[in-house]
């Protein structure tokens, strides 16, 4: 990964990075690393959240702008952003969180304050499912776009789950918005968040009703 330290004022343009290991990070920010600018650059992610893993790593380090990046979470495990300051601001535009079921996509400039911990528990791409913890992840509480892969169904409709307990209703064109289904690749935009899925939706079935003319006489045995 790419470590800086105490270092002001750089640009980093233009990398793939890939973790690997215990404690790996693909970007680190440290001890007053403030006001760099980062552009264009991928991030996979091959460690664990819980042995200290993440696509971007900050600490005591404030004012860096990431923008256009894509962080890759290859173990279900990987975590995305860690801050351990309370004092510092990242900004992240237009920047990629996927997954091998998917990714979720925010175009504009997303402000990170203080301490946060950004890892698969609480914002994930699993199988049909897309999850923010817009409760601990406010500033990601925001409109995205999301794209499901290997989705098989004939028509595929949104759904959400407002409560996150696993019950799902179709999900109005006033928060979801499918834009495509090829190739068993689904994408939506979305407003804020909660979970998200797809299911099957405008299935026609057709109804044949074949009985004895009219009318019927019965018999008694």
């Amino acid at each position: 990964g790419i470590n800086l330290l105490s270092a002001l004022n750089n640009n980093i343009t233009g990398n793939s990075i890939s973790t690997k290991g215990n404690s790996s990070h693909g970007i680190r920010l440290s001890t007053a690393a403030n006001f760099n600018r980062f552009l264009f650059n991928n991030i996979t992610v091959n460690g664990s959240v819980l042995v200290n893993s993440y696509g971007i790593n900050i600490i005591s380090s404030n004012m860096s702008n990431f923008t256009h990046t894509r962080i890759n979470g290859t173990v279900n495990a990987a975590g995305w952003l860690n801050q351990t300051t309370e004092t510092i601001t990242t900004n992240l535009t237009d920047t990629l969180l996927e997954s091998f079921n998917g990714s979720i996509g925010f175009n504009q400039t997303i402000q990170v304050n203080g301490t946060v911990d950004v890892a698969m528990a609480r914002l994930n791409v699993s199988f049909n499912r897309a999850f923010v913890n817009s409760t601990n992840l406010t500033f990601f509480n925001s409109s995205a776009q999301i794209i499901f892969l290997g989705i098989t169904f004939t028509d595929p409709q949104p759904r959400l789950d407002r409560e996150d307990d696993g019950t799902t209703v179709f999900c109005p064109s006033s928060v979801c918005q499918k834009t495509s289904f090829v190739n068993n690749v689904f994408v939506m935009n979305v407003t804020g968040f909660t979970t998200f899925s797809v299911a099957e939706g405008n299935v026609n079935i057709t109804l044949s009703k074949t009985d004895a003319p009219d009318p019927v006489n019965a018999s008694a045995y």
